[in-house]
């Protein structure tokens, strides 16, 4: 009985160094996981970084033409001069506003307007989204 204790106890000695190899594995291979999710990221938020970067370059070098296309569109339509009676003759566009405000927008140049609203959207979102980037660096964790 005395022999079958002393066994019983080897034998668990053996499971625990089993289970002490096993431990040390899985803490290595968590490790190697834990190396490779953090460089997964790093080329996540270079890409995105480039990504916004890019796009805030294209939308800042579209902005001049497309604002110096709406200023033109304005002008040749008309707008600028429907619009200034607000400011000159404001008795007949109160008397007349629903008249008023169909002239104004039949002579709004609606689709340099809207090329010029996506490109600030475009614009802003950029600033926003590479903001989020570079400020959220500080915040993951540093794995080499």
């Amino acid at each position: 009985m005395h022999q079958s204790a002393f066994l019983f106890r080897i034998s668990a000695m053996e499971q625990d160094k089993n289970r002490q190899l096993d431990s040390e594995q899985s803490r290595r291979l968590l490790g190697l996981i834990m190396r490779q999710i953090g460089r997964e990221q790093k080329k996540a938020d270079l890409f995105r970084t480039a990504f916004f970067s890019a796009t805030l370059i294209i939308s800042l070098l579209a902005l001049f033409p497309v604002f110096n296309l709406l200023k033109s569109n304005l002008v040749a339509s008309g707008f600028a001069e429907y619009f200034s009676l607000i400011f000159s003759d404001w008795e007949i566009v109160s008397a007349y506003w629903q008249n008023f405000s169909l002239s104004l927008l039949e002579v709004l140049p609606v689709m340099s307007l809207a090329a010029f609203l996506t490109v600030i959207l475009i614009l802003l979102e950029s600033v926003r989204h590479l903001s989020m980037e570079i400020s959220g660096r500080g915040i993951r964790f540093k794995l080499n």
